[in-house]
């Protein structure tokens, strides 16, 4: 059965997860509902494309760089009236110095955990991103599955469960 038959909206989207040297990838949305916020680069998959096609386009699109997909960091399932929404990131190796694309994000930067603990203290990174950076840059275990009060992009609550791989 298909969405517009009633079963309400389902979407895959998945992220890149870049980490160098103690420090990950994030870039600062210019747009849409994330808009002023920190997040790995990441967006939704386009028709045909696998996850680690969509990783690696995504970082190109967003960040300017050019990278390989490899693990399985996290997933991210959001269930809510509207549907559900699910979202995967991947461990992807790439090389060179980001550079935002001026459109979808308006900066790209590594950044270290204190950092990136401290603009998530403020707000200013998606949480569930923030989750991703302490699990990979973090010396502490964090539980590997939690279920979490969440929004929809329509503002209607939900529950985001997280599983950290």
């Amino acid at each position: 059965m298909s969405a517009s038959a009633g079963e309400g909206l389902r979407q895959v989207g998945v992220g890149a997860v870049v980490a160098r040297q103690g420090r990950l990838l994030l870039v600062r949305m210019a747009y849409g509902w994330a808009r002023g916020r920190w997040v790995i680069p990441n967006g939704g998959l386009e028709a045909g494309e696998s996850l680690a096609d969509g990783a690696v386009r995504e970082l190109r699109e967003e960040a300017g760089l050019q990278g390989t997909a490899g693990r399985l960091v996290a997933v991210r399932s959001l269930t809510a009236a509207s549907g559900s929404d699910t979202f995967v990131a991947l461990a992807v190796n790439a090389a060179g110095p980001p550079a935002p694309d001026g459109h979808e994000v308006d900066a790209a930067e590594f950044l270290d955990l204190p950092h990136i603990k401290e603009m998530a203290a403020q707000g200013s990174v998606v949480r569930l991103h923030g989750m991703i950076a302490e699990h990979v840059l973090g010396d502490r275990p964090r539980p590997r599955m939690q279920s979490l009060p969440a929004l929809d992009r329509q503002g209607r609550p939900g529950v985001a469960t997280v599983y950290l791989v």
